[in-house]
This record gives C-alpha cells, structure tokens and sequence, in this order.
C-alpha cells in the first residue's frame, strides 16, 4: 500500500467548509503589452527594444516593487558576504567553474554513463532535442497514463520551455507546489527571479490573491497564517497528483542519481508522492560523481542566497524499490 501524504504541519489555514480551490489561470492567458511595426521587406516583428523600455519605466514607478525587490537584494548581498568571510565562498566558486568546465569538455562520455545509469537503477531517459519535443513527451506520458493533475516544484527548465502550457493546453491540470511559483500561478504571472520567483510581491499582494483563489475574506495576512492557508490547499493536491514534475539541480553520473535542493520540502512530495516522477534535466548539469557533487551541493546555496545548507537535499536513484515505503512506481 502506499504512505499516504503525512499530515501537515498544525497551523492556521483555510478555515473549515472553504469552498474548493479554483483552478489556477493558466499563465499563457497573461497579457504582455506589444508594439509592432514594418521592417525592411515589410515583415512584422516585435520591438523588444520598445516593449522593455515600456516596462522598464512602468517598474521603475512602482514603488511596491522598488521596495521589495531592495529588500531582497539587500539581504541576499549581506548573507553572500558573510559566506565569503566565514567559507571562502569565492574559491569554492572557482572550484565549482572548474568542475562544470572539465564536465562540459567530456559531456557526451558523462550523459552516456548517465543514461546507462538510470536505466540500471529502473529509469526511463529520454532525450529531447528541444522544449518543444520534452513538452511532447510529458504531455503524452500523462494522456497515455490517464493523468489529469500533475503537481510540480519549482523548476527552470520547465519555465522555458513552456510546460506548463502544453500540459494544459492537452486539458491536464498543472498545479504548481513551490510557495512562490504557486503564487505567480494564481496571479498568471511568470517568475521574476530565479531564486525568488515571487519577490516582487509584497505579504498584502499575496493575501488578496489567496482570498480570491479561496473565494473568502477569511485568510489571514501575517506571513505564518498565509503559509499555512497555502499548505492546506496545496496538499489537496499531492493527493490528486498522477505525475510529480521536478527540475534538476544535479545529475551524478556513476550513480544515475539526480539531486534536487530545495528550502519547503514540496519537491520531496512531488518526487515521492504521485505514480510517476519526471525529472526534466538539462544536460549541462551532469557531474562525473560524488566527489564533484558534494562540492556544488555545498556552493549552490551559498552563492544563491548567502544559505549555508539547502533545508532539503533530495537524492533519487530510480523509482521505488520492494520494500520501500514511499517513492515513485516509474
């Protein structure tokens, strides 16, 4: 039998009797304003140029955003300082350049001993020669699987390659599990760092979109009662889950495992939880073995966010074993 999803931390939430949760409206829906004109042989094309200027001056009025985003920033600047003082956080940097280098020059060796990996250990490897292709794929495991939701954490990759969008434009509904992407899900809005997908949202913008997407006024504003709101109405849906999407941070070669750092433990449930985990991998990120792992599991935190430890670092070698008590079937 398999673990159910374990009980949520104790805290205030939604309150008994909330209607249900509304589906997220899909981000390909947000609108971006454009500017079109006539280049030579009278093609259109987007002025970028035009549209950033556009946007640029917009943000640099909004004094929400100006406020948020220096508060970040700030903080981030301080913790990195410190680890630099406290690490040597500069030359464990340098050591990582040199490990991602080296890996880059023997690339297809590394994928090679990958792939053959993860298909030791009872994987599946596809690859895609483009997102479209990757899109494709998933899309296609979850029709040919009868999946209707799949529950992600957060990932870049699937941001550029738009997977979102493929998945629900084939009518599958794509629930978002990262605090931060969650909440841009609500919004239709894309990440605006790659660290901190919502930092420019301040707590009084993140309310009145969880009282909207709860369809009530009693949601709490205080950061504790806004995370508890969204861990009830989020864990509905690891339940519901038939696929779990996750990004990958690392992928150790020897071993075929892939590693996924993160600070909320969602992705432990994304990996775990649902039938199926995809781990959509690009192929820069492949280390030779555990030696060279270990070192960028150190400095990836570090130089992101000043953090001497991720809170979760997750290993995964294949899909569930005999005897296990939780883990994917595939």
């Amino acid at each position: 039998m398999r673990s159910r999803v374990p009980h949520a931390h104790r805290g205030r939430g939604a309150p008994a009797g909330n209607p249900p949760a509304r589906a997220p409206r899909s981000r390909g829906a947000r609108q971006v304003s454009t500017r079109k004109r006539r280049g030579d042989g009278g093609v259109a094309y987007l002025d970028v140029q035009g549209t950033l200027r556009e946007r640029t001056v917009d943000a640099l009025r909004d004094r929400t955003l100006r406020g948020n985003l220096d508060s970040a920033t700030t903080s981030w600047g301080e913790s990195r300082d410190a680890m630099r003082s406290d690490y040597g956080l500069d030359e464990m940097r340098e050591r990582a350049r040199e490990i991602r280098r080296s890996n880059i020059r023997n690339l297809p060796a590394l994928l090679s001993e990958m792939q053959a990996k993860v298909r030791e250990a009872g994987g599946t490897v596809v690859r895609a020669v483009d997102g479209a292709e990757a899109c494709r794929y998933i899309t296609g495991l979850a029709q040919a699987r009868g999946v209707k939701v799949v529950a992600k954490s957060k990932s870049m990759a699937t941001e550029e390659i738009k997977l979102n969008e493929a998945l629900e434009d084939a009518r599958i509904e794509v629930v978002e599990t990262d605090l931060g992407e969650w909440i841009l899900q609500l919004a239709s809005e894309h990440p605006s760092h790659i660290i901190a997908p919502a930092v420019h949202l301040n707590r009084e913008q993140v309310a009145a979109l969880f009282r909207e997407e709860a369809g009530t006024d009693d949601v709490p504003d205080d950061r504790e009662g806004l995370v508890a709101h969204a861990r009830v109405r989020l864990r509905e849906k690891f339940a519901e889950a038939g696929i779990g999407v996750s990004g990958v941070n690392l992928g150790v070669a020897s071993t075929g495992t892939v590693c996924v750092l993160e600070n909320e433990g969602n992705a432990r449930l994304v990996t775990s939880q649902p039938r199926i985990h995809v781990a959509v991998m690009g192929m820069e990120r492949v280390v030779a073995d555990w030696d060279e792992a270990a070192h960028i599991l150190q400095v990836l935190p570090m130089a992101a966010i000043g953090q001497d430890a991720a809170n979760y670092v997750n290993l995964i070698t294949g899909p569930r074993r005999d005897g296990e008590a939780d883990g994917p079937e595939e």
